[in-house]
């Protein structure tokens, strides 16, 4: 059992003893192992205690004083020098050495500690004690705060960014390397996602059960998490509902936002689309098309774009109903069309965002560059309270962090910028008193959608047997292809097939504008398929947020389903074109109506702090406040005529561009 026997701070850093083994202590607050020390010493062929632990000590010291300053926990109990894992070959870097997990809150009985942010050693046992975790096991996940300079109440930086979403994660890294002589922190509510991230969360299937799944000699990710396999996002392998800890659950009407590092984006079926150029006519001056195409082309050149994520290059889950959907509107005049700029009447592959069969996220892709500077810092678990300002100019942010009150202050001329999503980015506004003139909140828009279930009859018996995804025996099966080669059914994204419509005499031309997108997920039972019907181009469908009483937010019209979804007879009837056509292309296969479900959201929210209208299209600034700036989802006037994702990551990059210039 590790007990703890000190705890030192010096030069303004955290380092701990433990007794487990004799222990020298040396006088930069990090200290040896003699038992580790003189087994590693055997090994290398030396037999004098003294020298052995000489040498040391004096690696240790030079360690403190070179470029990887800080200490970690090793799974001897002992506080080590970062520098010195790097020393040794134990890690390439200083940023890979602060990525390790604190390994001492392992054992059953919960007995080890952890460092917290502010520096303090904490019992695992008091976590819980605390209800910051449910138990050991949760504990044994948290990432060790040694190897950063302790933190405190009068921490600073240049930039606090909130919400390390999916454009939260663009915002943070571009805005670290335009800007390399200022301090950025980025506040993250949620735990780390991806296995390059620090994420520890195991894939796992409908049934709550856990993969325990090592990947094979051969590949350098061993083990991956759920949000780095395309597969765990089909079916109810992430949780949407608010009961988890990776989803908000603080919106009235069951609406959730992803509060997990990468946002949405790292639990999404990862569509990318690029939307009709004159969408962007209705943004305001400076976000026209010419403006955003640099920032589109970006996006699209640094992310791995393909219709087929499987590492062998095979679209998989094919013969779960997409085929037969297919071959239907084929014989209604569809055609084949597969690409990020989709268009009218055709069916096709969704095109996603992977790398080798595993989720390519904003996360993924530019945070691990933003780590490696000495001027970022990414604190996770971190639930930012307020942004504390003075008549709208903010001074500081206050946040928790397992039960803990923190704060970070700006330096003179310092900005916060919020990235907290649709949701969580105008309730933090109106938490802390800023409502930008009476309009944060105002305008929320979402993509709704509908599913329809079809009975097939003469379906072969057991054509589902390999294709149910929510069936915990289908995912073992597939288990040895995917972990072997990161390819087969688990690398398949939930969408198998998408398909547009454009209604008769809805605007714009043939060519490239559609109202409707259906899509197919391999999720149905036996002799039924399901279908979704999104409506993309809402012309009336929006709602207005407030904050309740109880910090939550609520909408105007209750539930906020009234206004939200098809709110008007033209928005449905768009949507119900789209209905009879694919319900009448089916019938002639025999297929035939069951039963419909929705509206749901489709979580492509945007509008609750508009540019233009909340915030300032040329600097970001909500109105009323002198260095408080959005940059999220939140700042979209109205709806991305296309699943948002890349639209929202140019929508990073540009504001990057717009904040780091304020400061030059």
């Amino acid at each position: 059992m590790l007990t703890c026997c000190k705890l030192l701070v010096v030069l303004g850093m955290c380092a701990i003893a433990y007794a487990a083994g004799t222990k020298r202590c040396l006088g930069n607050g990090t200290c040896l192992n003699e038992e580790a020390v003189l087994l590693q010493a055997r090994v290398r062929g030396q037999d004098d205690k003294e020298s052995a632990l000489e040498a040391a000590s004096g690696h240790q010291n030079r360690s403190m004083q070179e470029g990887c300053p800080g200490t970690f926990l090793g799974q001897d109990g002992t506080t080590y020098a970062c520098q010195f894992a790097i020393d040794n070959g134990w890690a390439k870097n200083c940023a890979e050495v602060s990525t390790w997990q604190d390994a001492t809150c392992r054992d059953s009985s919960c007995s080890g500690t952890f460092v917290g942010d502010d520096g303090n050693l904490y019992t695992c046992q008091s976590a819980i004690d605390n209800g910051w975790a449910r138990d050991c096991a949760e504990v044994s996940t948290w990432r060790a705060a040694t190897c950063f300079a302790a933190r405190s109440d009068n921490a600073e930086a240049d930039i606090v960014i909130i919400g390390g979403g999916m454009v939260g994660c663009i915002v943070a890294s571009q805005l670290a390397e335009k800007l390399p002589h200022k301090q950025i922190v980025l506040l993250e509510a949620g735990k780390p996602s991806q296995l390059d991230l620090g994420g520890s969360t195991r894939p796992g299937n409908t049934q709550g059960k856990d993969w325990n799944v090592y990947a094979q000699s051969g590949y350098q990710h061993d083990p991956f998490t759920r949000y780095d396999v395309p597969g765990n996002y089909i079916g109810d392998m992430h949780c949407y509902d608010g009961s988890c800890d990776d989803t908000w659950g603080k919106v009235t009407g069951g609406f959730y936002q992803c509060k997990v590092l990468g946002g949405c984006g790292v639990m999404n079926g990862a569509l990318m689309q690029v939307p009709a150029p004159d969408m962007w006519a209705s943004m305001p001056f400076g976000w026209q098309y010419e403006d955003m195409k640099t920032y589109i082309d970006r996006v699209i050149g640094d992310f791995t774009i393909t219709p087929t994520p499987s590492a062998d290059g095979k679209h998989y889950l094919d013969d779960a109903g997409a085929n037969l959907l297919r071959k239907a509107l084929h014989e209604e005049g569809f055609t084949d069309h597969t690409g990020i700029h989709v268009k009218p009447h055709t069916i096709g592959l969704p095109t996603v965002s992977v790398v080798h069969g595993e989720r390519q996220s904003s996360a993924s892709r530019y945070l691990p560059e933003a780590l490696k500077r000495s001027n970022f810092k990414l604190i996770t678990e971190a639930e930012v309270k307020r942004i504390i300002h003075n008549n709208g100019m903010a001074t500081g942010v206050s946040y928790s962090k397992w039960g803990g009150n923190r704060k970070i202050m700006l330096k003179p001329g310092g900005k916060v910028v919020v990235s907290a999503g649709a949701f969580m980015t105008p309730r933090l506004l109106l938490l802390s008193g800023l409502d930008g003139s009476g309009r944060v909140g105002k305008g929320i828009s979402d993509h709704g959608i509908k599913m329809r279930r079809y009975n097939v009859p003469g379906w072969p018996e057991g054509a589902w047997d390999t294709h149910n995804m929510r069936d915990p025996s289908v995912i073992d099966a597939n288990l040895p292809q995917y972990t072997q080669s990161r390819s087969g059914p688990l690398a398949q994204y939930g969408p198998t097939l998408t398909g547009f419509f454009k209604v008769p005499g809805s605007p714009g031309d043939d060519r490239d504008h559609f109202d409707v997108e259906i899509f197919h997920n391999p999720m149905s039972k036996a002799h039924e398929i399901e279908v979704h019907f999104g409506l993309m181009r809402p012309t009336c469908s929006h709602e207005e947020i407030h904050l309740k009483a109880d910090g939550n937010l609520g909408f105007s019209q209750g539930n906020g389903n009234d206004g939200l979804y098809f709110g008007c007879h033209q928005d449905r009837e768009l949507l119900e074109y789209a209905i009879r056509k694919v319900d009448q292309a089916l019938a002639k296969k025999g297929v035939t109506f069951k039963e419909e479900f929705g509206p749901w959201s489709f979580n492509h929210w945007v509008g609750t702090c508009a540019i233009g209208y909340c915030s300032d299209p040329g600097t970001l600034l909500v109105k009323g406040t002198s260095n408080v700036v959005v940059a999220d989802a939140s700042i979209v006037p109205r709806q991305i005529w296309a699943h948002p994702a890349l639209s929202f990551m140019a929508v990073g990059h540009k504001a990057s561009d717009l904040i780091a210039n304020s400061f030059i």
